[in-house]
């Protein structure tokens, strides 16, 4: 097998690895190959490099105790301390789409003026360092001309208002005070911690923060409507509210639907009310367990003038979910795996690892017995497809690896790669691709197929247009050295699961092309997709599909021709 295709399931990439070092020599390495003329510095124990790419000026640090690269691009743009309020509000709105680039900005005392700056924590390996540079870079040259773009709307707005802000007053930190504090704050971000209470339910605060990430949720009042209408306005109590309650009595469901109708306020808006409604549906019995449906619908904020049009929150945001309640207590659940975790144990002590169950190899492999617990239930409940549960344990052990990282064996780490593959798929299930790309950015570079396909899955789903140089880097890969490496008769001979692989990228590529109206191409590539079995059936599916479309634009023009 040639080398390219050995690294799709060769040698694991480590980030202990990724040392001061390496990032050094990578870092290095990359920039030569761009043609950049770099400075190298010393900054206590940090190493830093400037240098300038396509008339940008752009910083690199690194850190000795820290895997990622600190990318930094200054003074993308600069502005009048009167325009203080667009710029912070500007930065604030942006940091919450980008999954990468963070937009940060400073004031100059000197010159009275503010001045914008975007900074990006980058993983690089050896073999790509040089490309997700460079993507970083484009991807922050598209963030300086977004941020351009709308800061001049919003200028225009304040200038109509004729509004100033607090902070307008109260400038005193420089810019190198300003920026050495950020870089000490991606050092020190605090982590989020394990819960230590046990999980009891879903309540309406889990699903908001999960569903629609809010943070700082403060419930005013909760309307329930069933056979009756009941309001509740104890806070304690909202917290605390179990949406099973409301569809479920005594382990047994008390009617087919619910409504709830929540009114709340977050602790950063005290000001403004909010609200979502949740829809409750039975949908089956079984033994252990109760299924029914979450519809969850947090409704928008009403349009202030100070606002901008493409604020999120000013759009309906939708989320739903098949869950269970489980007829088994939580006692019940915690004694099972603990008798199943000591008879593993017992059972390895013996010399008698060929009577363990798939169950107890999986516990027995994890050496921190709470964190077995989290991803023994967690695994449970994402094998059951029960997505949104099985996020609740799941990321509770991943948070306790996580913290934990440098300590674990080998076998720990890959239960953790595990995890991340199984959170990122929950949430691509949930369509909340931000979360998703999050866990599963860690499993990149560890050459696993079932876990690139699940990122290719992602970002197609989420109309990603990054998808088609993804998809196109790994076909060529698969492509050169099979077909123009390998003679013919080799050719014919590829392993079962890289065949399976390319036509997967395929049919995925085919998908994104029609999601993103690129017609002609998608069916180009589906007409020659007919012709090979595995993938006859989705191509003439698909084809019907964009001949609809296609259809539906003829007609469309033919009307608009007519109106003429």
């Amino acid at each position: 097998m040639i080398k390219k295709i050995k690294g799709l399931i060769g040698k694991k990439i480590e980030l202990a690895d990724q040392t001061l070092a390496a990032n050094k020599r990578q870092v290095t390495k990359a920039l030569a190959d761009l043609n950049c003329d770099c400075k190298w510095k010393k900054n206590g124990k940090n190493e830093v490099v400037t240098y300038q790419y396509q008339g940008g000026f752009f910083e690199i640090t690194l850190q000795p105790t820290v895997f990622n690269v600190l990318l930094s691009f200054y003074y993308l743009a600069e502005t009048e301390v009167d325009y203080l309020q667009s710029v912070r509000y500007l930065c604030n709105n942006l940091n919450t789409y980008t999954d990468g680039p963070c937009f940060v900005y400073s004031s100059n005392e000197k010159k009275g003026n503010i001045n914008v700056h975007l900074i990006y924590n980058v993983l690089l390996d050896d073999d790509r360092a040089k490309d997700i540079l460079a993507k970083a870079m484009a991807d922050i040259f598209g963030w300086r001309n977004l941020f351009i773009q709308r800061f001049e709307a919003l200028v225009e707005t304040q200038k109509q208002e004729k509004e100033k802000d607090v902070e307008y007053k109260a400038l005193s930190v420089s810019q190198k005070q300003f920026m050495i504090r950020e870089h000490e704050m991606s050092h020190n971000k605090t982590l989020e911690k394990p819960r230590e209470s046990p999980i009891n339910g879903i309540t309406m605060t889990q699903w908001l923060e999960t569903a629609f990430q809010l943070q700082g949720i403060v419930p005013s009042e909760l309307m329930v409507i069933t056979e009756k209408i009941e309001v509740l306005k104890d806070r304690e109590v909202l917290s605390n509210f179990n949406l099973s309650t409301s569809i479920i009595e005594n382990g047994n469901f008390a009617r087919n639907f619910a409504t709830l109708q929540l009114t709340f306020f977050l602790m950063a808006e005290p000001d403004r009310r909010r609200y979502a409604t949740f829809i409750l549906q039975k949908v089956e019995q079984i033994e252990e367990a109760l299924y029914y449906r979450i519809t969850a619908t947090l409704l928008p904020l009403n349009a202030e003038t100070k606002e901008s049009i493409f604020v999120r929150n000013l759009m309906p945001q939708l989320s739903t979910a098949i869950v269970a309640h489980d007829l088994r207590n939580n006692d019940k659940q915690v004694a099972e795996f603990k008798y199943m975790w000591q008879d593993a144990i017992d059972k390895i002590s013996k010399g008698e690892k060929d009577k363990l169950t798939d169950e107890q190899r999986f516990v027995a492999s994890i050496t921190f017995q709470d964190a077995a617990e989290y991803l023994y239930r967690g695994r449970q409940l994402f094998n059951a497809n029960r997505k949104y549960e099985a996020i609740m344990w799941l990321e509770n052990g991943f948070h306790y690896l996580f913290l934990n990282y440098l300590k674990l064996n080998k076998e720990d780490k890959e239960n953790f790669y595990e995890i991340c593959f199984m959170l990122g798929f929950c949430y691509d299930d949930l369509q909340l691709y931000q979360r998703a790309f999050y866990y599963l950015n860690f499993t990149m570079g560890l050459n696993n197929i079932t876990y690139t396909k699940e990122y290719v899955n992602c970002l197609t789903h989420s109309k990603d247009f990054r998808v088609f140089n993804y998809i196109d880097a790994l076909l060529e890969e698969l492509i050169n050295n099979y077909q123009t490496n390998n003679s013919d008769e080799e050719a014919e001979e590829m392993p079962p699961h890289i065949n399976d692989f390319m036509l997967f990228l395929y049919r995925r590529k085919a998908y994104a092309l029609i999601d993103q109206e690129q017609y002609k191409e998608a069916k180009n590539m589906l007409e020659s997709l007919i012709e090979i079995p595995l993938c006859s059936e989705f191509a003439h599916e698909e084809l019907n599909y964009l001949q609809k479309i296609m259809d539906k634009q003829d007609k469309k023009e033919e009307i608009k021709q007519q109106n003429k």
